[in-house]
């Protein structure tokens, strides 16, 4: 396929389809890099393999936060489409520091507005969601005005670092 530039969307996208394929696959990375190149079925920039790459390399550390976070399903009865989905968000929200956090979540839902079905939308959110909650100290978050975007969520966000101030005081 021709290189052209191409978005971050549009590199997600791809990372994510060369990782679901792995799970099926006893291909490496490079195998199926190759593969899609010379079948012309997707454009393997050097962003999708350094995306794909970096997943890869923290696999273990990335599935360790997935059990962690998620309240419902064990790991391996999580569909291989969500753990594709959840693996890439989470190595965007760890490893790249360009990518804020609510803008990997909104596009995890979008892969599974796309390829999965509403209980694995609402699967995702959860876990990324609950991940995103306990993720930094409270001290930090003042730091980031504007990070949610429900009046709710920045309700509770400022009585929390109240809470947290008084506790600091005494």
């Amino acid at each position: 396929m021709a290189q052209h530039e191409m978005t971050r969307h549009e590199t997600r996208e791809c990372a994510f389809y060369i990782l679901f394929e792995m799970q099926f696959q006893n291909d490496t990375a490079e195998e199926l890099f190759q593969v899609a190149e010379e079948a012309d079925l997707l454009p393997i920039t050097d962003a999708v393999k350094e995306m794909v790459n970096g997943v890869v390399a923290h696999e273990a550390e990335l599935d360790e936060i997935i059990s962690a976070y998620s309240t419902k399903r064990v790991i391996n009865r999580i569909p291989k489409i969500n753990l594709s989905i959840l693996r890439l968000a989470l190595y965007e929200i760890r490893y790249d520091a360009q990518m804020p956090m609510n803008a990997a979540i909104a596009e995890a839902i979008s892969l599974a507005k796309a390829y999965g079905y509403q209980e694995d939308i609402s699967f995702i959110n959860g876990v990324l969601g609950n991940y995103d909650v306990s993720k930094e100290p409270i001290t930090d978050l003042r730091a980031q005005p504007g990070r949610y975007r429900s009046s709710s969520c920045r309700r509770l966000h400022s009585r929390a670092l109240r809470s947290r101030r008084m506790q600091l005081r005494c």
